[in-house]
Protein backbone atom coordinates (compact mmCIF):
# COMPACT_ATOMS: atom_id res chain seq x y z
CA UNK A 1 0.00 0.00 0.00
CA UNK A 2 1.30 3.28 -1.15
CA UNK A 3 -0.24 6.69 0.78
CA UNK A 4 0.38 10.51 -0.09
CA UNK A 5 0.65 12.30 3.46
CA UNK A 6 -0.67 16.09 2.66
CA UNK A 7 -0.20 18.38 5.34
CA UNK A 8 0.23 22.32 6.23
CA UNK A 9 3.33 21.60 8.27
CA UNK A 10 6.36 22.13 6.60
CA UNK A 11 9.80 20.21 7.24
CA UNK A 12 11.25 19.82 9.61
CA UNK A 13 8.30 20.24 12.24
CA UNK A 14 6.97 19.58 15.97
CA UNK A 15 4.49 17.73 15.17
CA UNK A 16 4.87 14.22 16.81
CA UNK A 17 1.51 12.43 14.74
CA UNK A 18 3.50 13.61 11.58
CA UNK A 19 7.07 13.07 12.53
CA UNK A 20 6.03 9.81 14.69
CA UNK A 21 3.34 8.05 12.89
CA UNK A 22 3.43 9.05 9.65
CA UNK A 23 7.72 9.33 9.37
CA UNK A 24 8.50 5.88 11.23
CA UNK A 25 6.06 3.97 12.06
CA UNK A 26 3.89 3.30 9.20
CA UNK A 27 6.80 2.97 6.79
CA UNK A 28 8.14 0.53 9.02
CA UNK A 29 4.95 -1.45 8.73
CA UNK A 30 5.96 -2.13 5.31
CA UNK A 31 3.64 0.88 3.47
CA UNK A 32 5.33 3.25 1.71
CA UNK A 33 4.39 7.10 2.42
CA UNK A 34 4.99 9.75 -0.23
CA UNK A 35 4.77 13.61 2.13
CA UNK A 36 4.55 16.64 -0.16
CA UNK A 37 5.60 19.25 2.15
CA UNK A 38 7.47 22.75 2.13
CA UNK A 39 10.62 23.53 3.60
CA UNK A 40 12.79 26.44 4.50
CA UNK A 41 16.19 24.18 4.36
CA UNK A 42 15.91 23.89 0.34
CA UNK A 43 15.96 26.43 -2.05
CA UNK A 44 14.94 23.85 -5.10
CA UNK A 45 12.73 21.28 -5.16
CA UNK A 46 14.54 17.72 -3.43
CA UNK A 47 13.51 14.86 -2.37
CA UNK A 48 14.66 12.78 0.45
CA UNK A 49 14.50 9.18 0.74
CA UNK A 50 14.12 7.37 4.28
CA UNK A 51 13.74 3.22 3.31
CA UNK A 52 9.72 3.48 2.82
CA UNK A 53 9.55 7.20 3.04
CA UNK A 54 9.64 9.79 0.40
CA UNK A 55 9.51 13.54 1.21
CA UNK A 56 9.22 16.08 -1.66
CA UNK A 57 10.73 19.06 -0.37
CA UNK A 58 10.17 22.43 -2.44
CA UNK A 59 11.14 25.77 -1.01
CA UNK A 60 8.76 27.46 1.66
CA UNK A 61 6.86 30.54 0.02
CA UNK A 62 5.92 33.28 2.26
CA UNK A 63 2.50 33.20 4.02
CA UNK A 64 1.74 36.60 3.84
CA UNK A 65 1.87 36.86 -0.20
CA UNK A 66 -1.33 35.77 -1.86
CA UNK A 67 0.38 34.83 -4.92
CA UNK A 68 3.15 32.88 -3.39
CA UNK A 69 0.51 31.13 -1.50
CA UNK A 70 -1.51 29.98 -4.61
CA UNK A 71 2.42 29.07 -6.30
CA UNK A 72 2.42 26.85 -2.87
CA UNK A 73 -1.17 25.69 -3.39
CA UNK A 74 -0.73 24.77 -7.39
CA UNK A 75 2.88 23.25 -6.69
CA UNK A 76 1.61 20.72 -3.86
CA UNK A 77 -2.05 19.78 -6.54
CA UNK A 78 0.41 19.43 -9.33
CA UNK A 79 2.90 16.73 -7.81
CA UNK A 80 0.17 15.09 -6.25
CA UNK A 81 -2.01 14.80 -9.26
CA UNK A 82 1.18 13.29 -11.00
CA UNK A 83 1.47 10.63 -8.06
CA UNK A 84 -2.21 9.47 -8.75
CA UNK A 85 -1.84 9.82 -12.74
CA UNK A 86 1.19 7.05 -12.70
CA UNK A 87 -0.69 4.75 -9.98
CA UNK A 88 1.91 5.50 -7.03
CA UNK A 89 -0.46 6.08 -4.81
CA UNK A 90 -3.78 4.04 -3.66
CA UNK A 91 -4.63 6.01 -0.19
CA UNK A 92 -4.42 9.88 0.67
CA UNK A 93 -4.38 11.68 3.80
CA UNK A 94 -4.66 14.91 4.74
CA UNK A 95 -3.84 16.82 7.84
CA UNK A 96 -5.62 20.08 9.34
CA UNK A 97 -6.02 22.10 6.14
CA UNK A 98 -9.30 21.62 4.55
CA UNK A 99 -6.99 23.38 0.88
CA UNK A 100 -4.35 20.51 1.55
CA UNK A 101 -7.47 18.03 0.45
CA UNK A 102 -8.10 19.88 -2.57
Amino acid sequence: MNLLLLTREGFPNNRAVINFLWCQLVPQSGKKVFWIAESSIVDKPQIKKYNNLLIFLYPHFSKNNFLRTIKSFLYKIRLANYLAREKLINHTQVRNGITDSL
